[in-house]
């Protein structure tokens, strides 16, 4: 609440004095330091006081668009703070013009009513402030008509903005890694920015080959190289989701989604290509249908939600008993129903008895060859799938270039009727829209077996030791690599430890089938493995190794 003045005890400086305050606004940071507005509008109400004959105590300047709360300008409050930390002085609010104070209705009369609060008035060389019946009319249609200027120009601004987008024109701020220049038959363009443009293109392109296994390893790419400082490298991971992975502009693409502008070919050159985009989101859409992670997993408890209860096959959680000097971190079946329900398992055993059945899975030698076997398998089993997809796609596409060639060489006379006409354009649009959703979401199979072979190298290697791989990524990863390992969550006893008689593993998959076929090798292919005899490809490539089909979307 403003301090309560009171008249009668005013007592001003100096005999007489009025003390002018005149407020400047302009519209943007970007017009307060290439414009000369704020140095104007200051002059005029210098001038204006001085014809008046007040004494200008202080100047208070916005850079804020004139819509909102009068709250969220800094000038405006920093004005009202000053006229309470001296109650006693006679003050008058100055304003170039009446648009300055706010160019919203319900913003310029709270201001105001801030200040007749605080019994003072305001003046402007431009309007005059009366407080009749007549001056509120004035005073509400220019505040008025400040307001539909301002959305007005608002709307005028987002038309011209949609169009140059829906012809294929970066109509923002440049993301980074670009930079607006001037073009003389187009406008302000993107260009790349030699700065930052490589980091991006070799984090990007990196993420999409497997040269970067994960989005951390990308982050700590960027903060290494100075591309990002302020942070370190985890905390941004989400920030490189979304402002680098998912944003198409880096593709040379241009889209609105709240303006309805779908993607499309933009004027721009991309710092990677469509492929290395369209890879990365496959990427990130693969991870997210395949992340089994509990978000409650700590350091301390890397197990919780991997191991049940083996007498009711609920899973255990885990939680810390204190004391006053010590922490005994302990798993427990939470079961209400079970017999063993509260009963404490040291965390200590749990991991430890997890320790040493770990490092019982290893790959007999030679073994590994067979996992590679059957990667390349299913590798070229996918890649035959892709082939006779995009084939497909090549057809249709074709046909489309064929039908919209005919429609555009289509002579249309004068006479011809205007629905007609609209007709042949409607189906022009619907053609291009296709042909270019064809051209995207064809699969693209070349270049893609760096990223291939990067997985087949991380998967023997975690088969061949697992505690190694284990002890060295952090808990997350390592939520992860259990289901890799481990088909199903551990049931464990705290007389017996776990039981893994009927839990099936990698490891012991792989080996009973190079004891079964010893004598051929030959993997599951084109025929279906349960024809075969076995579930190699199907059970270990897509259970243990996560491998989704390339052509599901």
């Amino acid at each position: 609440m403003p301090r309560k003045r009171k008249l009668k005890k005013k007592a001003v400086s100096r005999e007489g004095v009025t003390y002018a305050l005149a407020y400047c606004r302009v519209s943007s940071d970007k017009q307060k330091h290439e414009g000369n507005g704020l140095e104007t509008q200051e002059q005029r109400c210098r001038a204006y006081a001085s014809g008046k004959g007040y004494e200008v105590a202080e100047v208070f300047k916005d850079a804020a668009s004139g819509g909102g709360a009068f709250t969220t300008r800094a000038g405006q409050v920093a004005l009202l703070k000053y006229i309470d930390t001296f109650p006693h002085r006679n003050f008058v609010v100055i304003v170039d013009d009446i648009s300055r104070m706010a160019r919203d209705v319900a913003a310029h009369f709270a201001f105001k009513q801030e200040l007749v609060t605080r019994e003072v008035s305001i003046e402007s060389p431009n309007f005059n402030f009366e407080d009749t019946a007549e001056g509120e009319v004035i005073e509400n249609v220019m505040a008025a008509f400040s307001q539909y200027h301002r959305k007005s120009n608002a709307r005028q601004v987002v038309q011209k903005q949609k169009a140059r987008v829906e012809m294929g024109f970066w109509a923002f701020r440049a993301p980074k890694g670009y930079k607006m220049v001037k073009d003389p038959m187009h406008g302000k363009v993107l260009v790349h920015d030699e700065e930052f443009a490589p980091f991006i293109k070799h984090a990007l392109e990196g993420f999409a080959s497997g040269v970067f296994p994960r989005i951390i390893d990308c982050c700590r790419y960027l903060c290494e190289q100075g591309y990002w400082v302020k942070q370190s490298p985890e905390k941004y991971i989400d920030k490189f989701k979304t402002d680098l992975l998912m944003n198409s502009v880096y593709a040379g693409f241009v889209e609105h989604e709240g303006w309805e502008v779908e993607r499309r070919e933009g004027f721009h050159e991309g710092i990677i290509s469509k492929e290395v985009f369209f890879n990365n989101q496959k990427r990130l859409e693969s991870e997210s249908l395949g992340k089994r992670v509990r978000v409650d997993v700590s350091e301390s408890f890397p197990l919780r939600g991997l191991v049940v209860c083996e007498h009711c096959n609920k899973p255990m959680t885990a939680a810390n008993s204190r004391s006053r000097k010590n922490i005994y971190p302990y798993y427990f079946c939470q079961n209400k129903s079970c017999q063993k329900n509260r009963k404490n398992i040291p965390a200590k055993t749990l991991h430890g008895d997890f320790i040493k059945l770990l490092k019982k899975q290893k790959l007999k030698g030679g073994v590994d060859l067979v996992v590679s076997d059957v990667f390349d398998a299913v590798w070229k089993e996918e890649l035959s799938v892709v082939a006779k997809g995009n084939k497909g796609t090549d057809e249709r596409i074709k046909e489309v270039r064929k039908k919209m060639n005919q429609y555009a060489n289509s002579n249309l006379s004068d006479d011809t009727p205007e629905s007609m006409k609209q007709f042949y354009r409607d189906e022009l649009v619907e053609l291009a829209e296709e042909y270019s959703q064809l051209k995207n979401r064809k699969h693209i199979i070349e270049d893609i077996d760096i990223p291939y072979r990067t997985a087949l190298d991380k998967s023997t290697k975690l088969l061949k030791s697992p505690y190694d791989i284990w002890v060295s990524v952090d808990v997350h990863e390592k939520q992860r690599m259990f289901f890799f390992v481990f088909d199903k969550k551990l049931p464990y006893s705290k007389e017996t430890g776990y039981r893994t008689e009927e839990i099936l593993c990698a490891t012991r998959l792989f080996e009973e089938f190079v004891s079964t076929n010893s004598h051929d090798v030959e993997m599951a292919g084109v025929e279906p493995a349960s024809e075969l005899g076995c579930d190699c490809e199907s059970t270990a490539c897509r259970t243990f190794f996560g491998l989704k089909s390339l052509t599901q979307e």
